[in-house]
């Protein structure tokens, strides 16, 4: 249904209006967003503006978290543990060489590094002014 709706848009030029709880589907398929919670309207911008980039890398190996961790706050950068990943604080460019750097090192089998990105339900989080 995603699709269909997606495809209205991008290939007829009809634009679609769609209301749901399921934000992270809104994400993937809309090109601005109008978020409405009590009645009051928190935001309206597009879907870009939303997602921003953060300056947060999300870190993912097989095992040696905590070895990694250790290093890397040895190294400077702001590491903090979340489950599984480890979320760096991404201070400089050099960051992503130092944690590449570290990675090898410490010969870890890295699964993923991702950007961190802002989230449509974000926004429920910001404060509201009134």
């Amino acid at each position: 249904m995603l699709s269909l709706i997606r495809r209205i848009g991008s290939e007829f030029g009809i634009s679609v209006l769609v209301t749901s709880h399921l934000l992270g589907e809104l994400e993937r398929v809309c090109d601005h967003v109008i978020v409405i919670d009590g009645g009051k309207l928190l935001r309206s911008s597009a879907i870009g503006e939303f997602t921003q980039i953060t300056q947060t890398v999300t870190v993912e190996v097989e095992e040696g978290q905590d070895a990694l961790a250790a290093r890397l706050t040895e190294l400077g950068e702001t590491v903090t543990p979340h489950g599984r990943l480890l979320l760096v604080h991404v201070r400089a460019p050099e960051t992503f060489d130092t944690l590449r750097d570290t990675v090898c090192e410490l010969d870890l089998c890295l699964v993923r590094v991702e950007q961190g990105r802002q989230r449509i339900e974000d926004v429920f989080r910001e404060p509201v002014n009134v």
